[in-house]
């Protein structure tokens, strides 16, 4: 959901056991339901700078289905989140197994722009060429749920393809996200679908101590 600030116009993250390495995965942008149109996905490289560290990824959203590609030869380099059903699939393509994690284990230190329940206040500022491309750069607030802070920052959307990101910029964190080469493109199922051919790695059993007073 998108608010509009005025009348003229109408995401450091963790994960749970090791997988910071997602910081760049989980920067997402959510887009209006006038543009979400559920047989196009948007495309783009996503560059994503903390502080002076910059890491790439190619990403395809559709809705509440995103998945991502990490670029740098990580083990578990391929994601599929599906916020509607609050899963998350991690893949190592290279042994061709995945695991299975609850949305909920990735951090809060960057706002899910793709959840369907993200509000988006946003302020129009000025006009301005990014990456080639005219883009309105707005004042922005998000609030995601379950997450105490809001996240102010800066936000362009292209002209061209309005409701989609350009960039992102957060100066409290020093967090900036450049979407490059965005655009709309026919949906396609596989890009959401596990691979049939790859396996589940299980997770350890919880060892519990027997209890002392029982027989």
């Amino acid at each position: 959901m998108i608010n509009d600030f005025d009348s003229a116009h109408a995401g450091a993250l963790r994960l749970h056991g090791g997988m910071a390495w997602l910081l760049p995965a989980l920067l997402f942008i959510t887009a209006p339901d006038l543009i979400h149109a559920a047989n196009l996905s948007f495309e783009a490289r996503m560059k994503t700078t903390i502080a002076e560290h910059s890491s790439m990824a190619e990403i395809v959203a559709n809705g509440s289905l995103l998945r991502m590609k990490i670029i740098g030869g990580r083990t578990f380099s391929t994601m599929i989140a599906d916020y509607n059903s609050n899963r998350l699939w991690l893949m190592a393509p290279g042994v061709k197994q995945y695991r299975e994690m609850n949305v909920t284990a990735m951090g809060g230190s960057v706002p899910h722009f793709f959840r369907p329940d993200v509000i988006i206040t946003k302020k129009r500022v000025a006009e301005e060429v990014v990456a080639g491309r005219m883009a309105i750069k707005y004042e922005a607030q998000i609030k995601v749920p379950g997450v105490e802070r809001p996240y102010d920052g800066e936000l362009w959307e292209a002209v061209d393809l309005p409701g989609y990101p350009l960039k992102w910029v957060d100066p409290e964190y020093r967090i900036t996200v450049e979407w490059l080469d965005a655009h709309l493109t026919p949906r396609r199922d596989a890009d959401f679908a596990l691979p049939k051919d790859y396996s589940l790695i299980a997770e350890p059993a919880v060892k519990t101590r027997p209890d002392p007073t029982k027989p």
